[in-house]
């Protein structure tokens, strides 16, 4: 995964459409959420190589994207990111700012209806805690500040 690009690549295109599915299905129209992964990013960059997605096809497509099968991915997605950060620390800010914009998205599910708590009970909390038995703690930087996101 680290050779290859492949989380700089799901962290411009697969892993925003995931939380836009998510924020979608709990009635969140814009970017409110995700400190690190913007929604808005879905184009990928000119870097990867790789031709620009039509907005408006992710917009449709990311509001019937099922809840269930985006959590799940997006869980399968931060254990690669933490397998992958133990591998090669470069990954880490990755890592960390999925974990950090997981645990937000998983707050805010729990507070949502019977599928979602099942959503942030069965994939995300997993995940979640998975990752801070691997860290307990992490140094993320966020617009010039410095924060310590720990278990």
């Amino acid at each position: 995964m680290i050779e290859t690009n492949v989380l700089d690549m799901l962290g411009v295109s697969l892993v925003p459409f995931l939380l836009r599915s998510v924020g979608f299905s709990m009635g969140m129209r814009q970017h409110e959420e995700s400190d690190f992964i913007k929604w808005g990013d879905l184009c990928l960059r000119d870097s990867l190589n790789t031709i620009d997605m039509d907005e408006n096809y992710i917009a449709q497509l990311s509001g019937s994207f099922p809840i269930p099968l985006s959590c799940h991915l997006l869980n399968l997605i931060l254990n690669a990111a933490f397998q992958s950060h133990q591998a090669a620390p470069k990954v880490e800010s990755f890592a960390a700012g999925m974990l950090w914009d997981l645990c937000n998205t998983t707050e805010r599910l729990l507070s949502q209806s019977v599928e979602h708590r099942s959503c942030a009970v069965s994939f995300l909390l997993p995940a979640i805690f998975k990752a801070f038995s691997s860290q307990s703690s992490l140094k993320i930087s966020h617009q010039g500040n410095l924060f310590i996101l720990s278990r």
